[in-house]
Parts: C-alpha cells; structure tokens; sequence
C-alpha cells in the first residue's frame, strides 16, 4: 500500500494447503526448530563465556546483553520498511548466513587466545542485528505460508518448538560446557543458523503468495511513518506495544542477571543452572502447546487478560530465590512467567497475523519491536548496575516488580469485557493511519 495499490494474490500460485499436508510449512518450521536450539544452546554459552571463562563482572554481563537488542533501536524501524518491499524467504536467508559466520568467529578467536569480552559483546551486537531483518520477515513469510484459519495452531508449533529448545537447550549448554571448552560448543549454533538457511532456500517459490509491490516510489520515511501511524492509531496494537516495551523491561534485566544470580547468589554450577533455566523453558512449552485451547475456551481477549496476570504472579515470586527450599520460588516464578507469557504471545501473534494488512506487516511488527526494545538496553545496563551496587537480590526484586506493576494493567486496558479479539482494523484507524480500504484480506 505504499503506493496506494492493494496487494493481490499471485495468480499463478495455488492456495496454501491445510496446514499438516503443507510441506513449505514444515520446512520452514524443522529449520527454524534446529536454528532455535542451537540459539538456545548458545544464549547460556556465551553467559557462560563472559561470567567463567572472562570473569565479567555485572556491568559488562548486562552490557552484552544489552547488545542483543541495541540493533531493534537502532535500525528497527528502516528495516521494517525495507523489508516490506523484499520477499521474506531471501531476507532471512541472508540473515541466517551472516548470523553464523559472526558466531564462528568465537571459537575462532578462543583457539587464538584472542577472545575478550569486546570480541562477544560485538558478536552479540551483529547476531542482534541479523535478528531485526529475520524477525521482521517472519511473520509475513507464516502468513503467506499458512491458511488464515490455521494461524493459530501454525504459531502453536512454532512457539512449541521454540519451548522444547528452551527446556533442551540450557542444560546440553551446561553439559557442552562442562565436556568442551564453552567458545568451542558456539559452534553448534553456528551450524544451526546454516541448517535453517538451507531449509528456507528449499522452500518452493510457488508457496509465498504475496508479492512485492513493483514500481513504489514512495520515500522509505513515508513508508515507515504509515506502519508507525497503523500502530499506534489502533488501541490493541497501541495498549501491546507499550504494555510490551514496559514489561520486556523488567524481563530483560532479569534474564541479564539470571546466569549470574544462579551461579553467584544460589552457588550452582554450570549444568545445574542450565537446568534451572530450563524450568522456565518447559513453562514455555506447557503455555505454547495450550494456547490455541485456552484461546477458543475463554476468547482471545479474555484469556490475554488472565495471562497478564500470571506473569504478575510469577514476577512477585522472582526476588524470592534462596539456597535450600526457597529456590523453589524461584523457579516456581520463572515457570509461571514462562507459560503465561509464550501462551499470551501465541494467541496474540495469530491474531496480529490475521488482523494487520499484509504489506504492513513488517512496518508494524518493527514499529511494535523498536518500542519494545528499546528500552531493554538500558534495563539489562541498569539491571547489571543495581546488581554490583546494591546486590543481585534487590536488583531482581526491582525488576520483577516492573514486570508484575505493568501486567496487572491487563483488566483496565483495552480488552476489558471483550471475549475476543476485533477481527480487522476500523475504517477510522485506516484513515487516520492513511492506509486504503483493507483490500489485503483476500490474500489471507
């Protein structure tokens, strides 16, 4: 729509087939799944690296933290708009190649007594950045991939898959660091992103039915302020991107300080925090494989409401944690915020998927993203301060504080008495947005 045409089906593509006969589907979803548990593989490994191996003190592992989602601040919102002009698949093709040469470079520069926490803060920086371009790609690529009625169960396997590598990943982290030099296991994450990059290249042209829009002229800054005006004109997507931004806030710096507050303040070693970090991992998996249920039972808005609300819970319980029984609490905490939040994400994700126009896609999805990340640098930064000032404990208790103050907005928001989700935007929302009349639903 940047160039006020609406997009159309491709005529000379078939519509998607139901989602269990779709094979462009399960490509994608059996490369995303490898790539995801080598990543999770690879997010406690590099903790492991700056805390054990380059002795980082708090600062420096919230630094490297924070250079995860520096890159969504920073070119978040150009590379929505860019994207949105390019096929998805070729995008993250090339994301995923860039992403694994960066992280060959780990046990590249270990095997040459080079490695510093620089080198992984600039690596952590650059596989944020591969994830702005993939990441604004996905959703489009899962909506062309997918029959619009399928969208929820589709996200439910992806978020499921991405679950079982949170409960998997952490502790074969543990387990690799503790048989082989942590720089070294990188290497299987390195390799994952090569295995998705292949699967996507396998996916049949014939199966992405949305075209780019030839012969847009539009500014690239238009093109950015209309996802930018779509999101916040529209109250759901307006009441998620804030409520989003403020409550990864406290998340983040949270997961900043997790490696650290397991190994320094409850004296775990390596395996034993992988498995605690997995405890979160198989709540995600519980909430992704129940959401489509809960979502029909209760309806998209009522049961988004609820889930805030165990997040808020489950942030109460965090600061909590202590050697012997009170440990519980804490992983009680982790695996409630753990299914509460994936469960809440899928139910949103599928409806963000089915109500946003489709050429708008990656402009709102990078315009919701950029809010929400922006903010995280700065709270793993600030989570890593606290937590050297003032201790690990009260600098938890600050952070799950954030998280449950912004999740129990959920029953005076918005969604308040509605069942469900509204299934598209109102004409007045695409007016004041300057978008035309949604043309796009036939290509869902």
């Amino acid at each position: 729509m940047t160039d006020g045409r609406p997009v159309t089906l491709d005529p000379a593509v078939d519509p998607p087939l139901p989602l269990r006969r779709s094979r462009p589907f399960w490509l994608f979803w059996t490369g995303e799944t490898i790539s995801v548990f080598g990543t999770e593989v690879t997010s406690l490994l590099l903790s492991l690296l700056a805390v054990v191996v380059l002795d980082a003190p708090p600062v420096w592992v919230g630094l490297i933290n924070a250079m995860l989602w520096l890159p969504w601040v920073v070119i978040g919102l150009p590379t929505g708009a860019w994207v949105d002009q390019r096929t998805p698949r070729a995008v993250m093709v090339v994301s995923d190649l860039v992403a694994a040469a960066a992280l060959l470079s780990i046990p590249i520069a270990w095997l040459l007594e080079l490695l510093t926490l620089q080198h992984l803060a600039v690596v952590t920086f650059a596989v944020g950045t591969t994830n702005v371009f993939f990441r604004s790609a996905y959703p489009k690529l899962v909506a062309t991939l997918v029959r619009r009625e399928d969208l929820p169960t589709a996200n439910s396997y992806l978020t499921g898959s991405e679950s079982v590598a949170q409960v998997g990943g952490p502790p074969v982290g543990g387990a690799l660091a503790a048989l082989l030099a942590p720089a070294l296991a990188v290497l299987l994450d390195a390799v994952s992103y090569l295995v998705s990059a292949v699967f996507l290249m396998v996916i049949p042209r014939s199966a992405q039915r949305w075209r780019p829009p030839a012969g847009s002229t539009a500014p690239l800054r238009d093109r950015i302020a209309t996802g930018w005006r779509f999101t916040f004109a529209d109250r759901y997507l307006r009441y998620f991107t804030i409520q989003g931004a403020l409550s990864n806030t406290g998340l983040t710096g949270f997961q900043a300080l997790l490696v650290l507050f397991l190994v320094r303040e409850l004296g775990m070693s390596g395996p034993e925090a992988g498995m605690a970090v997995a405890v979160q991992g198989a709540g995600t998996l519980i909430g992704a494989v129940v959401a489509p249920m809960v979502g029909r039972r209760l309806g998209s808005a009522r049961a988004t409401v609820w889930l805030f609300c165990g997040v808020g819970v489950g942030a109460l319980l965090l600061p909590w944690g202590a050697p012997g029984w009170r440990t519980g609490l804490l992983l009680a905490g982790m695996f409630l915020i753990g299914a509460c939040v994936v469960c809440a994400n899928v139910i949103r994700g599928a409806w963000r998927q089915s109500y946003v126009p489709l050429e708008l896609m990656a402009r709102t999805s990078t315009a919701a993203q950029t809010v929400n990340s922006s903010l995280m640098p700065i709270a793993a930064v600030s989570a890593g301060w606290l937590g050297q000032e003032f201790g690990l404990v009260p600098a938890v208790a600050v952070m799950g504080g954030i998280v449950a103050a912004v999740s129990f907005t959920a029953p005076v928001s918005p969604l308040r008495g509605r069942r469900d989700l509204p299934d598209e935007p109102t004409s007045e929302v695409l007016a004041v947005a300057e978008v035309p009349e949604p043309a796009w639903q036939d290509v869902r």
